[in-house]
């Protein structure tokens, strides 16, 4: 009997349809993670091509992936900080206008 006053017939159950926003802003969603995605792995490649032009042994190369990832570590962290003291748009602004 508990178990029964719990289960919800069909008829209960609203139904959902999407819309064209909804399907926009999954398109977005996806596009953002795809950028995300690249952001991460393109740094990746540049090193490789480097290492390549420039010759250098595989030591050398896992080296310059780390020193570009600890740089990049270190400028989310000067970003937020300076997002914090001054707002968010001047940051923004800065990192596409030097960029």
């Amino acid at each position: 009997k508990f178990e029964r006053e719990f289960i919800m017939s069909s008829e209960e159950i609203p139904a959902t349809t999407w819309n064209k926003q909804d399907y926009i802003l999954v398109t977005i969603a996806i596009m953002i993670k795809f950028g995300d995605g690249v952001e991460v792995y393109l740094p990746g490649v540049i090193t490789q091509q480097v290492s390549c032009e420039l010759g250098v042994s595989t030591l050398q190369e896992s080296f310059l992936a780390i020193i570009l990832y600890v740089c990049m570590g270190i400028a989310v962290v000067i970003s937020s900080l300076l997002a914090n003291k001054f707002g968010e748009r001047l940051p923004l602004l800065l990192s596409l206008y030097l960029s």
